[in-house]
């Protein structure tokens, strides 16, 4: 996905806050952003897409009855 990844560490970045790090793929990215347009007509981008994929994952991980939070950090405006 565009824009995830470059080597680009933001000097605003504290990774001591950082507890877990987890990987997806573009076709995981776009296939959830597509998902989330489709079902619930949320216009985002391949990075929101990616978020939303691994909060499923860690939802899933985590049970029933807890609650994953995550942001849409994009539009998809520019695709």
């Amino acid at each position: 996905v565009e824009g995830i990844g470059e080597d680009i560490i933001c000097e605003a970045l504290d990774t001591r806050a950082i507890d877990e790090m987890r990987q997806t793929n573009d076709e995981q990215a776009f296939h959830m952003a597509k998902r989330l347009l489709k079902e619930e007509g949320l216009m985002c981008g391949g990075a929101s897409g990616a978020n939303v994929h691994i909060a499923c994952e860690i939802a899933k991980e985590i049970g029933p009855g807890k609650t994953v939070i995550t942001v849409l950090t994009d539009s998809s405006n520019r695709y």
